[in-house]
């Protein structure tokens, strides 16, 4: 919520609602709910409208009700052996991430961060050839020299489990 008390997010249309649900494939993996996303496109138009409004209030409040927060957690195998951890969100929920895309792509754009590669234009590599850079320059300057990357996408990977819950507790 805006602290000026004005909402800075428009309400999610059920236009984009439906648009996200037709990107699903047909056979997607289900959630806890057991709701195929591309089923939404057989409501009302009058309860897409209302689960619009409902996503809403989640996004003023900040926060899901708690029989959405129920994230299985799958393990796929890797083609190079182990396994990778996805989460299976309920389908209102993944629905929502897709029906929100376009303004997330749109903030991302409008608010980049030199520090954070994940962003368009932006990539692994070149934030490994950013910190050589620096390291040379410090080096050629006689100076030190520290810096810290961090690869998310892999890391998550690397933690137990049983970590992760209790942190999340915590």
């Amino acid at each position: 919520v805006d602290p000026a008390g004005e909402a800075f997010l428009q309400a999610i249309l059920p236009s984009a609602l439906l648009r996200a649900a037709a990107t699903f494939p047909a056979g997607t993996g289900l959630g806890a709910d057991n709701f195929a996303p591309r089923a939404i496109a057989r409501l009302s138009a009058t309860l897409v409208a209302l689960l619009c409004k409902i996503l809403y209030a989640c996004e003023l409040i900040g926060d899901w009700p708690g029989v959405l927060r129920l994230v299985l957690i799958v393990l796929l195998p890797k083609p190079d052996g182990g396994r990778r951890p996805i989460g299976f969100f309920p389908t209102v929920v993944r629905l929502w991430m897709r029906g929100r895309s376009e303004v997330a792509r749109a903030w991302e754009a409008a608010s980049p961060r030199p520090s954070l590669f994940g962003g368009a234009g932006m990539s692994a590599t070149q934030a490994s050839w950013r910190v050589t850079f620096r390291a040379e320059a410090a080096a050629l300057q006689g100076l030190e020299h520290a810096q810290s990357l961090l690869d998310l996408v892999k890391a998550f990977e690397k933690v137990p489990h049983h970590l992760v819950y209790r942190a999340a507790v915590k």
